[in-house]
């Protein structure tokens, strides 16, 4: 019979076993499964940036990166903005371009400190 086992990572690998038990008891374990993985899925969301350093026209920048969920993360996206509520009204890129006082990187991933 089916059986769905939930709550587990995306893009892992995972081997599994089964067992049956009857009014006399359990009988044994069987042999590992081949591994068997789950879907990949979009990447968890990144720490919140810090500071690296800083000169008078420019901040570096620096972030953990997340867990990628079975996919490799081959970019980031950079945005900034001179107020706070600036990043929280930009839904997508092409909203952040428009938005004056914002600018966007999209080859961080390619940026090295």
């Amino acid at each position: 019979p089916p059986v769905r086992v939930g709550e587990l990572l995306a893009g892992e690998r995972y081997y599994f076993q089964v067992y049956a038990i009857s009014r006399t008891g359990l009988g044994a374990w069987s042999d590992p499964s081949e591994p068997l993985e789950t879907e990949a899925d979009v990447p968890d969301r990144t720490d919140m940036p810090s500071k690296l350093d800083e000169t008078p026209f420019s901040i570096g920048i620096k972030w953990r990166s997340p867990r990628p969920n079975g996919a490799k993360v081959w970019k980031f996206v950079v945005r900034h903005a001179t107020t706070r509520a600036l990043l929280g009204t930009a839904q997508g890129v092409e909203d952040i371009a428009e938005l004056e006082d914002m600018r966007v990187y999209t080859d961080a991933a390619k940026t090295q400190w």
